[in-house]
């Protein structure tokens, strides 16, 4: 009887027919700077406790350094070059005339997905999937072409570059997961916290300070205080990621659930004299996080 206990105990896990996906883009997150990949500041307790459950790749990385092609290339699997989602100086979409900004923002244009292209929503809905997206970044806004194939499109809050912020996110994601539905779901989350301009909340700043003094705002303290504050959001995104995991655990969703976390792109906190990200291919914007825990 024990042997065919210990047995029972240790075979796989039953196949789960058509598990749910939560796919969460974490925007302009580099993969140094979570805790899985070795960093010592306390950014990213849930992601690196999703890794543990699942995995982590220690050498991912994008095919574009800025949002729109990036997650053009998610949800695809191609190419910029093929399915068109872009910069182009003569594209027909303007950022300035999407969310609010000065002036030379209407020089910024691009082209959204190809009309050819069919996302991974439009996949998963034509399999049974319900298909509800959430997202908090400028170029995510549904009329660059990313919201194809949803039924569900919240850029609820989206009026300038400086996005929304997680809680909203992870609000409305919550909102839409305890809606009754009894198809499995896919479900993309877009959080936006690490993209400039930094504004943490002070509780995240305090959490990967560590008991240090926080620098005055002061000039010479820049680039100190873009390192911290680019820490303190990954944390406050962090955190509102956990309450995602949470739900899920509580509604016994958590075990039939891929759940996805990636980075669209890295970003630059100083090295090569640059802040910021889109204009060059150096190590720190191309080399993202990618974490996956399979049901």
């Amino acid at each position: 009887i024990a042997a065919l206990v210990g047995f029972a105990a240790c075979r796989p896990a039953e196949r789960i027919a058509k598990p749910n996906v939560l796919l969460i883009t974490l925007d302009t997150t580099r993969a140094d700077r979570l805790g899985v990949y070795g960093h010592t500041r306390p950014t990213s307790p849930v992601l690196d406790a999703l890794a543990r459950d699942g995995a982590w790749y220690e050498r991912a990385y994008t095919v574009a350094t800025w949002t729109l092609p990036a997650h053009a290339s998610l949800f695809t699997g191609k190419y910029p070059k093929s399915h068109g989602a872009r910069y182009d100086p003569e594209g027909p979409l303007v950022l300035g005339e999407a969310i609010e900004g000065p002036e030379t923002w209407k020089q910024i244009r691009a082209r959204g997905l190809g009309p050819d292209e069919h996302p991974l929503a439009e996949l998963l809905g034509a399999a049974g999937y319900r298909t509800g997206g959430v997202v908090a970044g400028p170029w995510l806004k549904a009329v660059f072409g990313l919201a194809r194939g949803f039924e569900h499109w919240d850029e609820q809050g989206i009026t300038s570059l400086n996005g929304r912020r997680a809680a909203s996110v992870t609000d409305a994601a919550l909102a839409w997961l305890d809606q009754k539905d009894d198809r499995p779901f896919f479900l993309f989350l877009n959080y936006f916290d690490p993209h400039t301009p930094f504004s943490p909340l002070m509780p995240c700043v305090q959490q990967v300070a560590m008991g240090k003094e926080i620098p005055p705002l002061e000039k010479e303290n820049t680039r100190e205080l873009t390192d911290l504050f680019y820490d303190a959001e990954i944390r406050c995104m962090d955190s509102q990621i956990g309450r995602v995991i949470k739900r899920l655990r509580r509604r016994d969703l958590y075990d039939s659930t891929w759940i996805i976390a990636v980075a669209d792109h890295g970003d630059l906190l100083g090295e090569h004299d640059i802040f910021g990200h889109g204009t060059s291919l150096y190590e720190q914007e191309l080399r993202i996080p990618l974490i996956v825990k399979p049901p």
